[in-house]
């Protein structure tokens, strides 16, 4: 019965579910699924990558994912049955009770402002178990390491984004630089 189903959130990077949601029009016009994208300013992005990608330069324009992120808010602006949703990291993060409440409107879903902290995860957490997180060991803590000790949402001033963002300064070498200042550009 439907008391008995639960809400499922599922948070993926565009270049990963690109093919295949793109390919599955049914999945897209679900009145039972919406859609959240949530984006942060390409420039945070593209520093942020380039220092957890270890400098794998080939990559980086699929990992940003902008052209696939494109393809699929088109594709679910034309094809879900509630649109797309879109929240901006900075929104988020500067006024979350705001934010979240918006997002609870769009999904009837309950707002709980309760929710809008969390205790910290400690070295016990289950990331398999909670997450379904296929990393393993150091690779955990790589990418997910400011959302394993945060507690709350903070302002837009996390490690990852706060920079008097130069490119020159952020990315010392200049074959990178060009080719990262390409993949911002695009």
């Amino acid at each position: 019965k439907e008391s008995d189903f639960k809400n499922v959130f599922v948070k993926e990077m565009s270049f990963a579910v690109s093919d295949w949601l793109l390919n599955d029009p049914e999945f897209i016009q679900n009145e039972n699924i919406y859609f959240v994208f949530l984006i942060r300013d390409p420039l945070y992005s593209a520093i942020s990558f380039y220092k957890r990608v270890n400098e794998n330069i080939p990559l980086l324009n699929d990992l940003l994912g902008y052209e696939s992120l494109y393809n699929i808010f088109e594709r679910v602006k034309a094809q879900s049955k509630h649109g797309a949703f879109i929240i901006h990291s900075d929104e988020l993060c500067n006024d979350p009770a705001k934010i979240i409440e918006k997002l609870c409107l769009h999904t009837n879903i309950p707002f709980i402002p309760e929710s809008l902290s969390w205790p910290n995860l400690d070295s016990s957490f289950d990331f398999f178990q909670e997450w379904h997180e296929n990393k393993i060991g150091p690779h955990i803590h790589h990418w997910h390491g400011a959302a394993i000790n945060s507690t709350k949402f903070s302002d837009s001033k996390f490690s990852d984004s706060n920079y008097e963002i130069v490119f020159n300064n952020e990315i010392p070498n200049p074959e990178h630089r060009e080719y990262y200042l390409k993949c911002y550009l695009l």
